[in-house]
């Protein structure tokens, strides 16, 4: 054995030793290996489980890991087998040794799912390094699973060839054939058809049976309809739960096919033409014709022409109508002085499939007819014209005469007047005196009593038609004649019921009375105003007056004058507008009055006297007097009067004692307290009058009135005296001791402190600190903030009085002490309310931006000044601003420059006076800004081309060109331009062509109008720029302008046609010979009336020959007989004559 394969036989394994053997032969040593330990395994790292959807493309799976085993180099292979076959075949594996990744690939079978499992085995060369020799060889395997899922399989249908139909055919089959739920599946399947243009070809039906591979689809090309529909047939399976419902795993396919309906002549139409009665002499009639169209969807060109059955009664009719509108008119006039009838035939021709109304072979025409009777008619009787009357209202029984009276026209049929008011309510229907054949007659009436106004009279004559007869009045004529009849108003006086007398007591609330019968006097209606005076106003004041013009009622109201009674005359008066209905020009007004007495009746009032004040006393207090004041009988009256006092405890103040004079309006009483003792009293002073009988003793109807006021016995607290402060303007919270507090002289009450600021919009109520009985307190405050000046502080100490208990406040004594807070003045920042940025476009109007918030600051009130400026001027201009100092109110205003876009930031200051309030010294002034942003954003400018002026040509004319000017993109803008053109009657002139590049200012367009039309089109020349983003391919963001002129094409007559004439050759005396004339016609599609004539240029060998034709047809004939025994050469001469642009060939 060799020292090489020993070696590397030594490498397979990992424990090893050599030992030396000589051969028998002697020959050498032999080396013997000795095995202590087998190889290792390859490696393969962990495979994962895959999940695929069936049908999915080929999978890649990476193989990591691998390795001969642990430090060994035997050569390995890689292989792969598949545990379900039917699923997956057999993996591909591509590896190349000694490499420590691979790859496995592998593809589900078609249309297969389920699970397999895969395993991966990793083989080594085994020790003797040799992958053939596979006894020795070491294997490692590893595995996963693959779960293919089911995936629905799109159904088939075979494909659908096109067709093509007539415009009307019959209903289509179309067989469907392929039908499968596809990839071997059998799930249900639904079969649909839609149709891309339902307006041609509607939905189609389907019929077709689940499971079948055939079906068909049906449908019907709609009537008069043509054009192309393509028809999706869509099969639908029922998806893995082969339910058709649940269309979430529906699987569908869809096959198209088009169908084409060509285009057949429908014969025209328009609506038929109600029959026409008239009367003789009828001026020009219009017949409207309505529904005028050349078949359903169709557009050819038509004409109208239309014939009368008795033209010398009805000649034969005008036509007005261009094609293609759908509406025309036929223009007829009766012949002068005849009556009869006559049947109108109009005929309606289009211009057949070749949409050429002079090719008449595959033309169709639709005929209406209609009967036009013309009724005699009789002439109107005859009456003179009636002057206007101006009467005045109230005149008595007016009569005036008629004249003029005949049967007209020299006819002497009996005559009947009568005569009727427009306003019976002013002039009734009058009477009319007249015999018939008489041309004089009279009628009378008289005005309506209180009544004015405009009659307008109507005067009929009636005569008895065209059978003499009065009776019959269906063929009566009559004239009427009309006169107004005008009565001047008279003012007649308003009118008011009257008034009853009313009693009432003195002192008594407010009374209304109620005014009824209020008018303005003989049915007139002007304008109402109503007064009330009182004769006694110290008793009753004049009355207020509720009333609203022209109400038939209204209302007074007074209230007596307090404590006053007697009698008062009031006179109430209603005023009316006069004949100019204007209130303010009383000249012409008339008035009513009515009167009525109100008696006050006296009330006893009861006595006065002033309200009395409480005491406060200290013990053994002196004698007290207290003055009364305010003592009156009350009411102002002026009985005797009686004053008496009591107290309610004796034993601490006895009934005090009185001084008063009666009729005296002042008095006192006097009462000293009981010594040594405490407490309170209360004091009642009563005042009684004498009664309405003036005597104190008859007390029955005497009056009483009483005040009380309480007494209170008690030694007041004390406090010391406390000092001024001064502080600044939004100073912190401040203290001030209190000292010498006491319930006074020897008295223990409980006390409490109270303090109440004179200012408090300065400071408010001072916090009191203080414990009930101790000798001091504190008092604290916080100024307002913003605010100075001054404020008086009251500081109050209050014992609980004689009773100890604060509730009862009667019997407390208070001790009060005051002192000043000075807050001296702070210059505060003056305010606004923040400004919301502001987004405009380009060129906007004026901007106005309200200010709002604007103060001097800490409720200040220095004069204010507000200015506002721009960051950028050449987008905004500094703004103007409109304030008025002390408003909290303001505004700026502003307009962006033209043509400008971009952002600006608008800074707005308010500055105040400072402390001297003096806004020209700003060494003081205080000042504050707020700020907003202005977007203005670019706006595209229209493009401008100049105008265009109308346009005169004649029909046939050729290409016409047109200048255009002024193009720009508008407002100094620089973007690519497009300039085009339409007409709006193609007809006439197509769409002209338009040579333009941009950026030029001037272009052209380019036109021809279409051969034999006459009219007038409206040419739009429209320039489009290319918006913001200069790119004429995104039309939402571009400028648009368009220009108008109008194109008039004069119509020019053409020359009518006529085929060629061959030469003839004929014999000497022969027979008559015809010679057929055709392709006669107006020429360039005209409709004028036509005339064949010949002539012969030989008349001696051809007369001239005769012709037959009959306008407008396209063929006709000539006749003529050569003369007997002539031979030689004539010319015949064939000439068309059209009846040119007037349609008379006449002229």
């Amino acid at each position: 054995m060799s020292k090489r394969l020993l070696k590397r036989l030594s490498s397979c394994f990992k424990r090893r030793s050599v030992r030396n053997y000589r051969e028998s032969s002697g020959a050498g040593l032999v080396q013997v290996l000795e095995v202590r330990q087998m190889l290792t395994a390859p490696t393969l790292d962990t495979l994962y489980d895959l999940t695929l959807a069936e049908d999915a493309p080929e999978r890649s799976v990476d193989l990591t890991g691998i390795t001969a085993g642990a430090g060994e180099v035997q050569p390995l292979r890689v292989t792969a087998v598949s545990g379900n076959t039917s699923l997956i075949a057999a993996p591909a594996v591509d590896y190349t040794t000694p490499n420590a990744t691979g790859t496995l690939r592998f593809t589900p079978i078609a249309n297969a799912h389920g699970a397999t499992t895969i395993t991966v085995t990793v083989e080594d060369g085994g020790p003797d390094l040799n992958l053939g020799t596979s006894a020795d060889n070491e294997t490692f395997s590893r595995t996963f699973n693959v779960t293919v899922t089911p995936v629905n399989d799109i159904p088939t249908l075979n494909p659908l060839s096109d067709m093509t139909l007539s415009e009307d055919a019959p209903q289509q089959t179309v067989s469907l054939s392929g039908i499968t739920a596809g990839g071997g599946e059998n799930q249900p399947l639904r079969v649909t058809a839609t149709s891309s243009n339902t307006t041609l070809i509607p939905n189609p039906t389907t019929t077709y049976t689940s499971p079948q591979a055939t079906g068909s689809i049906r449908f019907t090309p709609a009537a008069n309809q043509y054009g192309t529909a393509v028809i999706t047939v869509t099969l639908e399976d029922g998806g893995l739960d082969s339910k058709l419902s649940t269309a979430g795993d529906n699987a569908i396919f869809s096959r198209t096919f088009t169908v084409t309906v060509n285009d057949i002549n429908d014969a025209p139409s328009f609506d038929a033409i109600s029959d026409l009665t008239i009367s003789e002499d009828a001026s020009e009639q219009t017949v409207n014709l309505t529904g005028i169209q050349a078949g359903p969807f169709e557009v050819q060109p038509m004409r109208i022409s239309a014939s009368s059955s008795n033209p010398g009664l009805i000649p034969n009719p005008a036509v007005d109508y261009t094609t293609p509108n759908a509406t025309g008119a036929l223009r007829l006039q009766p012949v002068a002085n005849l009556s009869g009838t006559a049947l109108i035939t109009v005929v309606l021709e289009d211009g057949g499939q070749d949409d050429d109304l002079a090719t008449v072979a595959d033309n169709l025409m639709e005929t209406r007819t209609f009967l036009v009777t013309v009724n005699p008619v009789n002439d109107a009787p005859t009456l003179d014209s009636v002057g206007n009357l101006s009467l005045t209202e109230d005149d008595a029984e007016q009569t005036v005469n008629l004249s003029g009276i005949s049967a007209g026209g020299g006819e002497s049929q009996p005559l009947r007047v009568t005569a009727a008011s427009s306003n019976t309510a002013l002039i009734p229907d009058p009477s009319v005196t007249y015999s018939s054949a008489d041309a004089t007659g009279l009628i009378r009436f008289t005005p309506v009593a209180d009544q004015s106004g405009t009659a307008l009279i109507s005067v009929t004559i009636e005569d008895g038609g065209l059978d003499g007869n009065l009776g019959t009045a269906a063929d009566n004529a009559t004239t009427t004649r009309i006169f107004s009849v005008t009565v001047a108003a008279v003012n007649d006086a308003p009118t008011l019921n009257t008034l009853s007398d009313l009693n009432i007591d003195e002192d008594a609330a407010q009374q209304t009375v109620n005014l009824s019968g209020i008018s303005a006097g003989g049915g007139e209606s002007q304008a109402l105003r109503v007064t009330a005076s009182s004769s006694n106003t110290g008793l009753i004041p004049n009355p207020a007056v509720t009333y609203t013009s022209a109400d038939a009622t209204g209302s007074i109201q007074f209230t007596p004058v307090a404590d006053q009674s007697g009698t008062a005359l009031i006179t109430v008066t209603v005023e009316d507008a006069g004949l100019d209905g204007d209130l303010s020009t009383a000249t012409d007004n008339l008035t009513v009055t009515r009167t009525f007495l109100v008696t006050v009746a006296a009330v006893n009032d009861k006595p006065t006297v002033n309200t009395l004040a409480d005491l406060q006393l200290v013990q053994n207090a002196a004698e007290q007097t207290v003055n009364l004041s305010g003592i009156s009988a009350g009411g102002g009256e002026v009985q005797p009067l009686r004053v008496s006092a009591v107290s309610s405890n004796t034993s601490l103040i006895p009934d005090p004692a009185t001084t008063y004079t009666s009729a005296d309006a002042t008095g006192s009483i006097r009462f000293t307290p009981v010594a040594a003792t405490s407490g309170s009293a209360v004091i009642t002073v009563t005042i009684e009058d004498g009664g309405l009988d003036g005597d104190l003793s008859t007390a029955g109807d005497n009056a009483l009135f009483s005040v009380t006021f309480t007494v209170v016995v008690n030694d007041p607290p004390t406090l010391d005296a406390i000092s001024d402060v001064g502080v600044s303007e939004d100073a912190t919270e401040q203290s001030v001791g209190l000292s010498g507090i006491s319930a006074g002289t020897g008295e223990s009450q409980a006390l409490r402190v109270t303090a109440s600021s004179g200012n408090l919009a300065l400071i408010a109520d001072p916090v009191i600190t203080y414990t009930s009985p101790d000798a001091t307190a504190s008092l604290k405050f916080t100024p307002i903030a913003d605010q100075s000046g001054a404020a008086v502080i009251t500081v109050t100490v209050e014992d609980a009085g004689i009773d100890a208990n604060f509730a009862t406040g009667s019997d407390n004594r208070t001790t009060t002490r005051t002192f000043t807070i000075t807050v001296a003045a702070v210059n505060d920042a003056p305010t606004m309310n923040t400004l919301s940025d502001s987004t405009i476009a380009e060129d906007a109007s004026e901007q106005t931006v309200n200010l709002s918030g604007i103060t001097a600051g800490g409720g200040e009130t220095q004069p204010l000044r507000v200015t506002a400026f721009s960051s950028d001027t050449s987008l905004i201009p500094d703004p103007a601003v409109t304030y008025t100092s002390a408003e909290s109110i303001g505004s700026i205003r502003y307009t962006p420059v033209a043509d400008q876009s971009g952002t600006a930031t608008i800074t707005v200051t308010v500055e105040d006076g400072g402390l001297d309030g003096d806004l020209s010294t700003s060494g003081d002034n205080l000042t504050f800004s707020r700020s907003f942003v202005v977007t203005v954003t670019a706006v595209n400018d229209a493009p401008t081309l100049d105008a265009l002026s109308d346009l005169t040509i004649s029909e046939d004319a050729s290409e016409q060109t047109v200048s255009l000017a002024g193009i720009t993109a508008g407002g100094g803008e620089t973007q690519p331009l497009k300039v085009t053109a339409s007409s709006s009657a193609t007809g006439l002139i197509p769409n002209p062509s338009v040579t333009y590049t941009s950026a030029d200012a001037t272009g052209s367009i380019r036109f021809t109008p279409v051969a034999d039309q006459s009219g007038t089109a409206t040419i739009t020349v429209t320039i489009e720029d290319g918006g913001l983003d200069g790119d004429l391919g995104t039309s939402a963001d571009n400028g648009v302008s368009s220009r108008t002129f109008v194109v008039t094409v004069s119509a020019v007559n053409d020359v009518p046609t006529l085929d060629a004439l061959s030469d003839s050759e004929i014999a000497e005396d022969a027979s008559e010979q015809t010679v057929s004339l055709g392709g006669i016609s107006a020429g360039g599609g005209e409709s004028q009336p036509l005339k064949v004539t010949t002539s012969s240029s030989n008349t001696a060998l051809i007369p001239t020959p005769s012709v037959s034709y009959s306008s407008a047809n396209a063929t006709g004939s000539i006749r003529y007989t050569p003369n007997a025994d002539q031979n030689g050469v004539a010319t015949i001469t064939v000439t068309v004559e059209d009846g040119g642009l007037d349609n008379d060939l006449s002229t």
